[in-house]
């Protein structure tokens, strides 16, 4: 396990380990890279649209609700369908006063997230690579570094994912993690 080619403080090792992540991040993306967003909104919003009582009660307090209530209103409208009561009362509410719910992570952008770093330190580790982290004194090659510059951008695209909060995740997610090979 600790052959030196494998070690990431050698850069030919951290150059592979680099681009195996990257590659393995994006053959577990479905769609495109940052699609877990992508992917868990329109999972909510096919959901929301069959059940537009309870988006309608929920738009006020989630930004992905609130998303997913316009572009319901807008299709209804599109095609000549009439809007439910509760759904016409939110639109025209959020039309005059253009009040909307504040920003925030959403759980399962954040499952999502912490399942791919998750799955990327294990994968680099079962390649072979090490070490899996650092002491904050040490120079930043680690698996949870590289993870962590390569997830930046591609897993959700407006966030930073910094080198503690992949170690913190593979720290929480380490020991349930089933190897699907």
């Amino acid at each position: 396990m600790n052959d030196k080619s494998r070690n990431l403080n050698n850069p030919e090792a951290w150059q592979e380990a680099y681009n195996l992540t990257k590659k393995y991040l994006f053959s577990k993306t479905m769609v495109d890279p940052g699609n877990s967003r992508a992917t868990s909104r329109l999972l909510q919003y096919l959901h929301w649209k069959a059940n537009i009582k309870e988006l309608v009660k929920l738009a006020p307090q989630d930004f992905i609700a609130h998303d997913a209530a316009k572009k319901v209103a807008a299709e209804l409208i599109e095609q000549g369908e009439p809007l439910s009561i509760e759904l016409r009362e939110y639109i025209v509410n959020y039309l005059r006063t253009g009040q909307k719910p504040k920003r925030y992570r959403h759980k399962v952008d954040l499952f999502y997230r912490n399942v791919w770093i998750s799955f990327a330190v294990h994968y680099l580790r079962k390649k072979g690579f090490w070490p899996t982290t650092r002491n904050d004194i040490s120079d930043p090659n680690s698996i949870c570094d590289i993870v962590a510059q390569v997830a930046t951008g591609l897993i959700l695209p407006d966030r930073e994912i910094n080198y503690d909060t992949v170690r913190k995740t593979w720290n929480q997610y380490e020991d349930k993690i089933i190897d699907p090979e």
